[in-house]
C-alpha cells in the first residue's frame, strides 16, 4: 500500500498526534519513514530588529535549527528503541513549499500531517488545505482530539 511515509513535525500537539499515527502506520506497513520539520523564513519585521542588532536574525535561525534538530533526534531515538529507522529532514523554506518539495524529493506516497482545529464555518482550511491543493500523493490529516 504505502512504501514511503513522510510525517510533518513541528513539535505542536497536532504534529505529535500525527507523529504517533504515522509511526504506528509505518510500523504496521513496514514502510520507509521520514520526518520533516520546516524552518520558515523570519517575518519581515525581524529585518528592522536586525538594523539595531545585526546578529539577531542569524541567532533566531540558529535557535530554530537547534530546536528542530533536538526534537528530531528525540524522535529518532524513540523510533530506534522500537526497532524502526526514521530519516529526519530539516528544510528551510516557506511551510507549504517546504512540505511539497520534500514530498517530491523523498518520493513519499503518503504525507501524514496534524490537523489544527479551525472555525467550523470553514470546512477545510489552513496548511492541510493549501498542501492538498498541490500535492501529488494522499494526505492523512490527523486531528488532535
Amino acid at each position: 500500500m504505502f512504501q514511503r511515509i513522510l510525517i510533518a513535525y513541528d513539535g505542536s500537539p497536532e504534529s505529535k498526534k500525527a507523529l504517533e499515527t504515522g509511526i504506528a502506520l509505518a510500523r504496521e506497513l513496514k514502510a520507509d519513514t521520514s520526518l520533516v520539520s520546516v524552518i520558515e523564513p523570519l517575518p519581515g519585521y525581524i529585518t528592522l530588529a536586525g538594523s539595531v542588532e545585526p546578529s539577531y536574525p542569524a541567532e533566531l535561525i540558529r535557535e530554530r535549527r537547534e530546536k528542530f534538530s533536538a526534537m528530531q533526534s528525540e524522535v529518532k531515538e524513540k523510533a530506534a528503541q522500537h526497532g524502526m529507522t526514521v530519516e529526519t529532514l530539516l528544510v528551510e523554506a516557506p511551510e507549504i513549499e517546504g512540505l511539497l518539495r520534500t514530498v517530491a524529493e523523498t518520493r513519499a506516497d503518503l504525507l501524514v500531517i496534524g490537523l489544527r482545529p479551525h472555525d467550523h464555518s470553514v470546512e477545510f482550511a489552513g496548511t492541510v488545505r493549501r498542501v492538498a491543493n498541490e500535492i501529488r500523493c494522499p494526505i492523512l490529516a490527523v486531528p488532535c482530539h
